[in-house]
Protein backbone atom coordinates (compact mmCIF):
# COMPACT_ATOMS: atom_id res chain seq x y z
CA UNK A 1 0.00 0.00 0.00
CA UNK A 2 2.08 2.29 1.09
CA UNK A 3 4.82 2.09 -2.14
CA UNK A 4 1.70 3.46 -4.01
CA UNK A 5 2.76 7.54 -4.21
CA UNK A 6 -1.57 8.21 -5.09
CA UNK A 7 -2.37 6.99 -1.50
CA UNK A 8 0.03 9.36 0.50
CA UNK A 9 -2.53 10.55 3.11
CA UNK A 10 -4.98 7.45 3.14
CA UNK A 11 -5.80 5.99 6.07
CA UNK A 12 -6.95 2.89 4.86
CA UNK A 13 -6.68 0.76 1.51
CA UNK A 14 -7.99 -2.65 -0.42
CA UNK A 15 -5.64 -4.15 -2.92
CA UNK A 16 -7.26 -6.28 -5.42
CA UNK A 17 -4.00 -7.60 -6.34
CA UNK A 18 -3.73 -9.39 -2.89
CA UNK A 19 -7.22 -9.29 -2.29
CA UNK A 20 -5.74 -7.44 1.05
CA UNK A 21 -6.86 -4.43 3.16
CA UNK A 22 -4.83 -2.22 4.54
CA UNK A 23 -5.08 0.22 7.64
CA UNK A 24 -3.19 3.20 8.94
CA UNK A 25 -2.81 2.12 12.89
CA UNK A 26 -2.47 5.78 13.88
CA UNK A 27 -6.00 6.30 12.39
CA UNK A 28 -7.67 3.60 14.72
CA UNK A 29 -5.76 2.96 17.62
CA UNK A 30 -7.22 6.18 19.57
CA UNK A 31 -10.31 4.92 19.40
CA UNK A 32 -9.13 1.55 20.02
CA UNK A 33 -7.45 2.60 23.29
CA UNK A 34 -10.65 4.95 24.33
CA UNK A 35 -13.02 1.59 23.91
CA UNK A 36 -10.74 -0.26 26.02
CA UNK A 37 -10.62 2.37 29.02
CA UNK A 38 -14.20 2.35 28.90
CA UNK A 39 -14.44 6.03 27.45
CA UNK A 40 -16.39 5.30 24.46
CA UNK A 41 -19.30 3.41 23.49
CA UNK A 42 -19.36 0.13 21.56
CA UNK A 43 -21.58 2.25 18.95
CA UNK A 44 -19.32 5.10 19.11
CA UNK A 45 -16.28 2.74 18.16
CA UNK A 46 -18.22 1.08 15.06
CA UNK A 47 -19.59 4.57 13.98
CA UNK A 48 -15.56 5.99 14.07
CA UNK A 49 -12.86 5.18 12.15
CA UNK A 50 -12.77 1.90 13.27
CA UNK A 51 -15.77 0.76 12.02
CA UNK A 52 -15.55 2.77 9.17
CA UNK A 53 -12.02 1.71 8.09
CA UNK A 54 -12.21 -2.08 8.99
CA UNK A 55 -15.90 -2.65 7.36
CA UNK A 56 -15.30 -0.17 4.30
CA UNK A 57 -12.20 -1.81 2.97
CA UNK A 58 -13.71 -5.48 3.32
CA UNK A 59 -16.31 -4.71 1.78
CA UNK A 60 -14.59 -3.92 -1.05
CA UNK A 61 -13.52 -7.52 -2.01
CA UNK A 62 -17.50 -7.96 -2.82
CA UNK A 63 -17.53 -4.42 -4.50
CA UNK A 64 -18.69 -3.89 -8.33
CA UNK A 65 -15.03 -4.12 -9.53
CA UNK A 66 -13.68 -6.66 -7.27
CA UNK A 67 -16.23 -9.35 -7.38
CA UNK A 68 -14.47 -10.54 -10.44
CA UNK A 69 -11.25 -10.79 -8.63
CA UNK A 70 -10.39 -14.22 -6.89
CA UNK A 71 -9.14 -15.10 -3.05
CA UNK A 72 -5.38 -14.70 -4.53
CA UNK A 73 -6.06 -11.10 -6.86
CA UNK A 74 -6.15 -12.75 -10.03
CA UNK A 75 -8.50 -11.56 -12.34
CA UNK A 76 -11.45 -13.93 -13.25
CA UNK A 77 -13.58 -14.41 -16.83
CA UNK A 78 -16.22 -13.76 -15.09
CA UNK A 79 -17.10 -13.56 -11.55
CA UNK A 80 -17.22 -15.34 -8.43
CA UNK A 81 -21.26 -15.04 -8.55
CA UNK A 82 -23.10 -17.61 -10.34
CA UNK A 83 -25.07 -16.50 -13.42
CA UNK A 84 -28.20 -15.80 -11.98
CA UNK A 85 -26.92 -14.14 -8.67
CA UNK A 86 -24.25 -11.94 -10.83
CA UNK A 87 -27.60 -10.75 -12.90
CA UNK A 88 -28.74 -9.73 -9.88
CA UNK A 89 -26.01 -8.01 -8.29
CA UNK A 90 -25.68 -6.06 -11.94
CA UNK A 91 -29.52 -5.20 -11.18
CA UNK A 92 -28.68 -3.60 -8.03
CA UNK A 93 -25.33 -1.88 -9.00
CA UNK A 94 -27.43 -0.48 -11.69
CA UNK A 95 -30.21 0.99 -9.35
CA UNK A 96 -27.49 2.22 -7.19
CA UNK A 97 -25.88 3.74 -10.30
CA UNK A 98 -29.69 5.55 -10.99
CA UNK A 99 -29.94 6.42 -6.75
CA UNK A 100 -26.75 8.73 -7.07
CA UNK A 101 -27.73 10.12 -10.46
CA UNK A 102 -30.84 11.49 -9.01
CA UNK A 103 -28.98 13.54 -6.55
CA UNK A 104 -28.81 17.29 -7.25
CA UNK A 105 -25.50 18.35 -4.58
CA UNK A 106 -25.00 22.16 -3.19
CA UNK A 107 -23.56 22.93 -6.71
CA UNK A 108 -26.71 22.57 -8.32
CA UNK A 109 -25.54 19.56 -10.83
CA UNK A 110 -26.32 16.12 -10.24
CA UNK A 111 -24.02 13.42 -9.11
CA UNK A 112 -23.28 10.76 -11.48
CA UNK A 113 -23.84 7.99 -10.09
CA UNK A 114 -21.20 5.95 -12.23
CA UNK A 115 -18.13 7.72 -11.04
CA UNK A 116 -18.51 7.11 -7.11
CA UNK A 117 -21.17 4.12 -7.37
CA UNK A 118 -18.64 1.94 -6.55
CA UNK A 119 -17.10 3.74 -3.41
CA UNK A 120 -21.08 4.39 -2.64
CA UNK A 121 -21.96 0.83 -2.62
CA UNK A 122 -18.64 -0.19 -0.78
CA UNK A 123 -20.07 1.91 2.26
CA UNK A 124 -23.23 0.88 1.86
CA UNK A 125 -22.63 -3.14 2.29
CA UNK A 126 -19.85 -1.64 5.07
CA UNK A 127 -22.54 -0.15 6.78
CA UNK A 128 -24.86 -3.23 6.73
CA UNK A 129 -22.06 -5.52 8.04
CA UNK A 130 -21.58 -3.28 10.81
CA UNK A 131 -25.22 -2.79 11.28
CA UNK A 132 -25.46 -6.66 11.53
CA UNK A 133 -22.70 -6.87 14.04
CA UNK A 134 -24.91 -4.25 16.42
CA UNK A 135 -28.26 -6.32 15.90
CA UNK A 136 -26.18 -9.78 17.94
CA UNK A 137 -25.21 -7.13 20.56
CA UNK A 138 -26.99 -6.59 23.94
CA UNK A 139 -27.62 -2.88 24.09
CA UNK A 140 -26.01 -1.08 21.22
CA UNK A 141 -26.63 2.70 21.13
CA UNK A 142 -27.06 3.29 17.63
CA UNK A 143 -27.89 7.12 18.40
CA UNK A 144 -24.21 7.08 19.32
CA UNK A 145 -23.19 5.07 16.07
CA UNK A 146 -25.23 7.47 13.40
CA UNK A 147 -24.01 10.67 15.20
CA UNK A 148 -19.89 9.22 14.68
CA UNK A 149 -20.20 8.23 11.61
CA UNK A 150 -21.31 11.99 10.50
CA UNK A 151 -18.41 13.16 12.52
CA UNK A 152 -15.99 11.40 10.84
CA UNK A 153 -17.35 12.68 7.64
CA UNK A 154 -17.67 16.18 8.68
CA UNK A 155 -15.14 18.23 6.06
CA UNK A 156 -15.24 21.49 4.90
CA UNK A 157 -14.75 22.16 0.68
CA UNK A 158 -15.36 24.80 -1.65
CA UNK A 159 -17.72 24.90 -4.23
CA UNK A 160 -14.98 24.47 -6.82
CA UNK A 161 -13.52 21.39 -5.32
CA UNK A 162 -16.80 20.08 -4.45
CA UNK A 163 -17.52 20.53 -8.17
CA UNK A 164 -14.17 18.77 -9.07
CA UNK A 165 -15.59 16.00 -6.79
CA UNK A 166 -18.46 15.48 -8.70
CA UNK A 167 -16.99 15.44 -12.13
CA UNK A 168 -15.18 12.74 -11.07
CA UNK A 169 -12.07 13.82 -9.21
CA UNK A 170 -12.74 11.60 -6.71
CA UNK A 171 -14.20 8.64 -7.34
CA UNK A 172 -16.05 8.72 -3.48
CA UNK A 173 -19.62 10.53 -2.99
CA UNK A 174 -19.11 14.01 -1.53
CA UNK A 175 -18.51 13.80 2.11
CA UNK A 176 -22.38 14.89 3.08
CA UNK A 177 -23.38 12.43 0.56
CA UNK A 178 -21.52 9.24 1.91
CA UNK A 179 -23.07 9.84 5.37
CA UNK A 180 -26.80 10.33 3.93
CA UNK A 181 -26.71 8.15 1.58
CA UNK A 182 -26.05 4.61 3.37
CA UNK A 183 -28.13 6.29 6.26
CA UNK A 184 -31.15 6.11 4.32
CA UNK A 185 -30.98 2.52 3.21
CA UNK A 186 -31.13 1.01 6.99
CA UNK A 187 -34.00 0.52 8.98
CA UNK A 188 -32.09 1.45 11.96
CA UNK A 189 -31.61 4.55 10.85
CA UNK A 190 -35.22 5.23 10.50
CA UNK A 191 -36.38 4.30 14.04
CA UNK A 192 -33.51 5.92 15.97
CA UNK A 193 -34.51 8.92 14.29
CA UNK A 194 -38.47 8.39 13.78
CA UNK A 195 -37.89 9.35 10.37
CA UNK A 196 -41.12 9.50 8.33
CA UNK A 197 -42.75 9.75 4.84
CA UNK A 198 -42.10 13.82 3.74
CA UNK A 199 -38.93 14.18 5.86
CA UNK A 200 -36.04 15.18 4.16
CA UNK A 201 -34.14 11.69 4.98
CA UNK A 202 -37.08 9.52 4.10
CA UNK A 203 -36.77 7.06 1.25
CA UNK A 204 -39.51 4.81 -0.17
CA UNK A 205 -38.88 1.26 1.17
CA UNK A 206 -38.61 -0.01 -2.48
CA UNK A 207 -35.70 2.24 -3.58
CA UNK A 208 -33.59 1.41 -0.74
CA UNK A 209 -30.20 -0.20 -1.73
CA UNK A 210 -29.60 -3.78 0.31
CA UNK A 211 -26.60 -5.41 -1.72
CA UNK A 212 -26.70 -8.73 0.43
Amino acid sequence: MWNDPTLIGATAHYDGSTNSFHVAAGSVEPDVARYEAGEISLGELMGGPVGYCVFHETGHALDSIDISVDKDGNVMEGSLLEPDDLKEFERRVQKAKDYYDSIIAYTGQNVIGEVCVNEGLTEICGQQARLAYAAKQGDFDYKAFFRVRAEVGRCLRTPELEQQCILGADKHPSAYIDVNGPAQMFDEFYETYDVQEGDGMYLASDARIVMW
